[in-house]
């Protein structure tokens, strides 16, 4: 009775603040062709939804929903496109879901100091849609830059095809514009990255995946498009010689654009077939079922950098038993995957999801990870193995490992065996010195392995003051992160 009473008190207020229109029990037509394309037929999350759903079109609008939230004591949920990645728009209980899509303007370009200022309901491609126009690009490039939000991205330390060089999503950002959870409005932030009269709030808000506030505009450091590009792809008989080729590059002193390693199934899944049929002749010359790894680089810069970097990179994999594709058809394609589609392929049949588990290991530690994973997984007949895919850190020789796996969610059995796979391989991840949350967060799925797992409950206990201090009345996601 109380929730209905707060349902009708709450629609009211959001229809007289933000018009009828921007006020739903269900996600918004920018959401549902993301749920529609991806969600519902790769990551098959369950349609979880608070019973409100509120598109602000102004940063001023979300400050009075957070407000009205806080003086009330609703939960607020915070969503960009919902593309699912760390579960920003599954609301755990009754409350106010805020979609940020509406909120999708580019406020400044500066070409002298090379930055934009935008709203974090922008797409990251239409983003870099405008900048490209410009001769600039924002370096963050995931699979899901059709759909991903620049808030999103930041909130989740969001990894792309450019991150070797540039780092993640947040290594980029400038300054924020935050609302917090009792609404008040504070910037944090400036042109020079390298401030110490202030503490480092960015790198706070970013990580605290809208737990202490909404992130509601971004100011991004940009890059001129580069003189030149070239890709090249290796591939390996054993992922322990193409980690070996990788860590040599790094430490040759070459700084890739970008530097990938995935499994041939990740390879073939995920980078050929979305672009060309696997039977093709061109493919089916490589002989690819003999090897267990590729190599994937890119370099960046003026045509005599690229071109020098390239024939280094080339004798570096001679040494550690790599074998180029010649046939730059292929690498094209592939390259095309890796920068204008999105990267997910959907299993046939319509029960099996993807799911992905996305820890942080160092680079020496991949060819470990994946006998652990292939492991693993063989303990459980209801989970289906779907390749990992690394994506390498230049500046202190670490990756993200994207680990897939298949399973039916209609059966609560392969539900509790991918739980118990995902809490298997976080032990093994920490045995390993890695991290089991990166680029997709916490969410609300690893909460539960983060505190199982930690070595000192120190740190998490001062995160759980800082939490109260910010959102005294725990409004803001409850359920995630803490």
């Amino acid at each position: 009775m109380v929730e209905n009473t707060k349902s009708i008190s709450a629609t009211k207020f959001l229809r007289r603040k933000i018009g009828k229109s921007n006020v739903s029990e269900r996600p918004f037509v920018v959401s549902e062709s993301c749920l529609a394309e991806v969600t519902k037929k790769v990551f098959g999350m369950r349609e979880t939804h608070s019973h409100l759903m509120a598109r602000p079109t102004n940063i001023g609008q979300v400050r009075e929903i957070v407000r009205y939230a806080n003086r009330n004591a609703i939960p607020i949920f915070v969503r960009g496109s919902g593309t699912g990645y760390f579960g920003g728009e599954l609301p755990t209980r009754f409350g106010i879901t805020i979609e940020m899509t509406a909120l999708d303007k580019i406020r400044v370009f500066s070409r002298e100091i090379g930055y934009v200022v935008c709203d974090a309901g922008i797409a990251v491609n239409a983003l870099n849609q405008y900048l490209r126009k410009r001769g600039y690009y924002w370096p963050h490039n995931p699979g899901s830059r059709k759909w991903a939000t620049v808030g999103g991205s930041l909130a989740s330390l969001g990894v792309g095809t450019f991150s070797t060089r540039y780092g993640y999503a947040t290594d980029s950002v400038l300054s924020l514009k935050v609302v917090t959870p009792t609404g008040v409005i504070f910037e944090t932030g400036s042109n020079m990255p390298h401030d110490m009269s202030s503490l480092n709030l960015i790198q706070l808000i970013c990580s605290s995946e809208g737990t202490l506030g909404i992130i509601v505009e971004a100011k991004l450091k940009i890059f001129p498009i580069p003189e030149a590009r070239k890709a090249s792809i290796f591939y390996f008989k054993h992922i322990s010689d193409a980690a070996a080729c990788a860590s040599e590059i790094f430490r040759s002193g070459i700084c890739p654009e970008s530097l990938e390693i995935e499994d041939l199934s990740r390879f073939t899944s995920e980078g050929l077939a979305p672009v060309m049929p696997l039977k093709d002749p061109r493919i089916e010359r490589l002989q690819l079922d003999r090897y267990q790894a590729i190599l994937f680089v890119n370099n960046a810069g003026s045509r005599n950098q690229v071109s020098s970097a390239t024939a280094q990179i080339e004798r570096i994999s001679d040494r550690n038993n790599g074998k180029k594709i010649l046939d730059e058809k292929i690498t094209d394609l592939y390259w095309r995957s890796k920068t204008e589609i999105s990267s997910w392929a959907a299993d046939k049949t319509p029960k099996n999801k993807v799911h992905t588990f996305v820890p942080a290991i160092p680079l020496c530690k991949a060819p470990e990870f994946e006998k652990r994973y292939a492991k693993i997984a063989r303990k459980y007949r209801r989970i289906t193995p779907a390749g990992i895919g690394y994506f390498l850190i230049f500046r202190n020789e670490e990756c993200t490992a994207s680990a897939r796996t298949m399973l039916d969610e209609t059966d609560p059995l392969s539900i509790r065996e991918y739980e118990n796979f995902v809490n298997d391989l976080a032990r093994e991840v920490v045995r390993m010195g890695g991290t089991i949350a990166s680029t997709f967060g916490l969410g609300t799925i690893l909460v539960d392995v983060t505190k199982k797992n930690a070595e000192s409950k120190s740190w998490y206990e001062l995160s759980l003051k800082l939490k109260k201090t910010l959102d005294p009345k725990g409004i803001m996601s409850p359920g995630k992160k803490f």
